[in-house]
């Protein structure tokens, strides 16, 4: 039981408050006023060979309860333990002994003579940059069978960040995990051109498509970078990663 508000719960006894709601509403009160801080990092995923995760502090924005249990586990925070909301994504198994650095699609193109299925529209919100950098993974053979794409960070731009992960490895698999104050985070299954997909995410910091198409597996994400601009997962928001996974080509 909490040793706070001494007088305020001696009131409170007096008029036969249930032990367990007094509890209740004192730490729900404690919750409410504990400073928290705000921060953004990012992590790769142990045993992940494709990954990402994105952490902040102190948001809690009511969401949909997760599922698909093996796809995306989804964590309740301790005040204790830690201080931030986190969202990771990645593929599993995948197959990969080495990667390659390119500057550009263009460029891997070329290196790897093949069509590289990418979302063209992320150039739309945000131009290329030569410091985007793209990833290419190699199996043993050296043969190409996946990439990471991941946009140059403008500071003063208040357009999301977008980053990609695609694989053509028939058994790599797909792994999304979160933590958040109240143990919920986004999962809605949404249309990309015909065809059923998966929107993963924690709202007001990131947020990732899932789909399968032609042989490929997609991993398209969003990240609400600008401080001054995290306004949750708005209608508008939802359809601009959804028309960023439309244009793969």
């Amino acid at each position: 039981m909490s040793k706070t508000f001494p007088d305020f719960k001696n009131e409170m006894e007096k008029i036969n408050v249930p032990v367990e709601k007094l509890d209740q509403i004192i730490d729900n009160a404690l919750n409410k006023s504990t400073p928290m801080k705000r921060k953004s990092v990012k992590k790769p995923i142990v045993a992940a060979a494709i990954a990402s995760l994105v952490v902040i502090g102190g948001l809690s924005i009511p969401s949909i309860q997760a599922g698909l249990e093996g796809i995306f586990e989804v964590s309740q925070y301790r005040y204790s333990e830690q201080e931030s909301s986190s969202f990771g994504y990645g593929f599993l198994e995948t197959g990969v002994t080495r990667e390659e650095v390119f500057n550009s699609l263009v460029k891997m193109e070329e290196t790897y003579k093949m069509d590289i299925p990418f979302p063209t529209k992320v150039w739309d919100i945000e131009s290329r940059s030569e410091n985007d950098e793209f990833r290419a993974g190699l199996n043993e053979e050296g043969e190409f069978i996946s990439y990471s794409f991941d946009q140059e960070i403008h500071e003063k731009s208040e357009e999301p960040r977008f980053a990609v992960s695609a694989i053509k490895a028939s058994d790599a698999k797909v792994k999304f995990d979160a933590e958040t104050l109240n143990g919920t985070a986004i999962n809605k299954e949404i249309i990309i051109n015909d065809t059923k997909a998966v929107l993963y995410g924690v709202d007001t910091l990131s947020y990732s498509v899932y789909l399968e198409k032609e042989g490929w597996k997609f991993i398209i994400n969003m990240t609400e970078k600008n401080d001054k601009v995290r306004t949750g997962l708005t209608p508008e928001k939802e359809m601009q990663l959804i028309e960023v996974a439309e244009s793969i080509q």
